[in-house]
């Protein structure tokens, strides 16, 4: 959570790996960590931690098909 604080407004699998986050696959966004900005988080899956957390801040969660 607390990397995703560097991206702002939308992010996707694509901006992650621009930006150095993951490298390839299927991206899942875990709970550690804060998150203190609303961000739209697109992934292919949420842990429950995560999702509350981004809700919390303002943003939302999006899941993707693979």
């Amino acid at each position: 959570m607390s990397q995703l604080e560097k991206l702002s407004g939308e992010v996707t699998p694509d901006s992650l790996k621009s930006t150095g986050l993951i490298k390839a696959g299927p991206v899942k966004i875990l709970g550690k960590g804060t998150l203190a900005k609303a961000l739209t988080v697109k992934a292919h899956k949420f842990s429950e931690t995560a999702k509350a957390a981004i809700e919390k801040a303002g943003g939302k969660v999006e899941v993707i098909q693979l």
